[in-house]
């Protein structure tokens, strides 16, 4: 028997594969400006990538997480910021011992480049987090919309506005 998956979960799965892979590749950019190993930053870039966002699209935005979606916004802020910087670092300081960064870096790889990696990560993460909140509040349409400046020429339109009372209609509806 084949398990049907629902249209919103795999939605859901192939935005959590896309925000993946474009973390990869964000990661693989990086790696190339501060003249590190691309492959192997591709690979921690999407790990993390995908933990914090795994973390955001399957636990945050289902209904497991609702006590931290009804918390003040600073409140739920602070505590979904402190999930991502505790994930962030478990990544930088797992995913070397795994996939051979002391062999990439050697012992080049200290306490200030992890310090690094970690800023641009959280500061990445962050950036691409705040458009994921401001779109679920006001809606991807409106988003994109303000994005491509539709909202910064208005345009003046006719629209028709229509009452209609009609006799003893409460009872009917």
């Amino acid at each position: 028997v084949a398990m049907q998956i629902k249209a919103q979960t795999r939605k859901r799965i192939l935005s959590w594969c896309g925000i993946t892979l474009l973390g990869g590749i964000i990661g693989v950019s990086y790696s190339l400006w501060v003249g590190g190993n691309p492959g192997l930053a591709f690979t921690a870039a999407c790990i993390l990538t995908g933990a914090v966002f795994g973390f955001e699209l399957f636990y945050v935005y289902r209904p497991a997480g609702i006590w931290l979606r009804s918390l003040p916004l600073p409140l739920f802020l602070a505590i979904s910021s402190l999930i991502w910087i505790i994930i962030v670092g478990t990544s930088l300081q797992v995913v070397p011992l795994f996939f051979g960064f002391d062999q990439a870096y050697g012992d080049t790889y200290s306490a200030s480049t992890f310090t690094q990696d970690m800023s641009f990560a959280l500061i990445i993460i962050f950036i691409v987090n705040s458009v994921l909140r401001i779109r679920s509040l006001i809606g991807s349409r409106v988003l994109k919309n303000f994005m491509i400046g539709r909202y910064h020429r208005p345009l003046r339109e006719q629209r028709v506005f229509m009452f209609l009372d009609l006799a003893n209609s409460t009872p009917l509806s």
